[in-house]
């Protein structure tokens, strides 16, 4: 129990520290895959499979599943090692498994994970904002804790059907929805401060270019969309 509550607290503050770093939505190409593999896992020694036994010294009976949404990512490449580094300080026998961006993979990596003892499950949901997707876990992993990070497990007014459902998960993220909203208030209440100096060609209107993270990620997609509306509501 000691373990499992220093991981929560571990993921807890690398969220902090790391999100003021980049955008956990913007899908990069950069990867880190820790052993060059091309699919589902890596085991340091570059074979085509798809996890990474980076290991630990298991100096307990606590087994880590961690699963991530792709290790393409560049931006939760860094998350990864961060997390890593946690788990080999603690002591904690852990794998990381590559989602490879595909829902079907990362359901079957969490069967293969109970079925070789994990009781542990760390998750970086693939299908981010789908409570099917979050329910499928939670039925394979069974009587096995599962924490969701960082990609959202329930869509906006959806909130508490799949966390508030369940005694043995938890998640650790942002409210996309909030986000959204905060970043829009922020953007209307500073061009309400700085028009003049924004509209640069002072016709009246504000031009932009909006560049949205990965469009199927809930975040990035209230993000944008609140981020706008909000905008455009303090101005209006």
């Amino acid at each position: 129990m000691k373990k499992i509550l220093a991981l929560l607290l571990a993921l807890s503050m690398m969220f902090a520290m790391v999100a003021c770093g980049g955008s956990g939505d913007n899908a990069g190409n950069g990867g880190g895959n820790n052993g060059g593999n091309n699919g589902g896992q890596t085991d340091d020694g570059g074979n085509n499979g798809g996890q990474t036994d980076d290991g630990g010294s298991a100096t307990g009976s606590l087994k880590v599943g961690v699963f991530w949404y792709a290790f393409s990512d560049a931006f939760m490449s860094t998350v990864r090692s961060a997390l890593n580094d946690d788990l080999k300080n603690a002591g904690v026998e852990y794998k990381d498994y590559d989602g490879n961006n595909t829902q079907a993979t990362q359901l079957e990596q969490v069967q293969t994970a109970v079925t070789d003892g994990y009781n542990l499950l760390v998750v970086n949901l693939v299908t981010s904002g789908s409570a099917d997707a979050a329910e499928q876990i939670l039925q394979t992993a069974g009587d096995v804790p599962v924490i969701f990070f960082n990609r959202a497990v329930e869509g906006d007014g959806e909130e508490g059907t799949v966390l508030g459902a369940h005694d043995n998960i938890c998640f650790i993220g942002t409210d996309a929805p909030e986000a959204g909203h905060m970043q829009g208030k922020m953007i209307g209440d500073y061009l309400l401060a700085n028009y003049d100096a924004v509209d640069l060609n002072k016709d009246g209107k504000i031009s932009y270019a909006m560049f949205m993270g990965d469009k199927a990620n809930v975040e990035a997609i209230y993000r944008t969309q609140y981020g706008v509306e909000d905008a455009d509501a303090v101005l209006t």
